[in-house]
């Protein structure tokens, strides 16, 4: 009898561990999928532009863009948050148009490669970089403000 409690026990701390390693083991695994990194706007985009893509992206007030992580993604996208935030909808029209010629879907859905680039971008760049590259994107596919991440209701 105590042998199999050890042994529950152990199972059901080997699973504790799982469920809370999945969301860092997922991320790693969707950036090493991807081919690079998105290259940082060399000149910076007018304020205009840097404000019509804020407000395209639904925001309003200061311009800023709080890093993300793979843990907050998760349980946000569990919990049905609604829409994500402006700075989060930017990294992601970014990571869906760079994820498309550079994620190797051999080896990982293209979903998980465009959200693991999303989480990258807000920790790894500046809001005006943000900003100038999604201004860019959205000029070079118009479509691109019409699809947010699957958080969205």
């Amino acid at each position: 009898m105590r042998v199999l409690l050890r042994i529950t026990g152990g199972v059901a701390l080997l699973l504790i561990v799982l469920l809370l390693a999945a969301p860092a083991l997922l991320y790693r695994r969707g950036l090493n999928a991807i081919d690079g990194r998105p290259a940082r706007p060399q000149v910076a985009a007018s304020e205009q532009e840097r404000d019509r893509i804020w407000r395209q992206a639904g925001g309003s007030g200061a311009r800023t863009i709080d890093p993300t992580n793979p843990y907050r993604l998760t349980l946000d996208l569990l919990s049905g948050h609604g829409k994500p935030p402006a700075g989060e909808a930017i990294a992601f029209w970014i990571s869906r148009a760079y994820a498309v010629k550079h994620c190797d879907r051999a080896r990982v859905p293209h979903h998980l490669c465009t959200a693991a680039l999303t989480i990258w971008l807000t920790r790894h760049w500046t809001t005006d970089d943000l900003l100038t590259l999604g201004a860019q994107t959205v000029s070079a596919d118009p479509r691109a403000p019409l699809v947010t991440p699957a958080r969205q209701q």
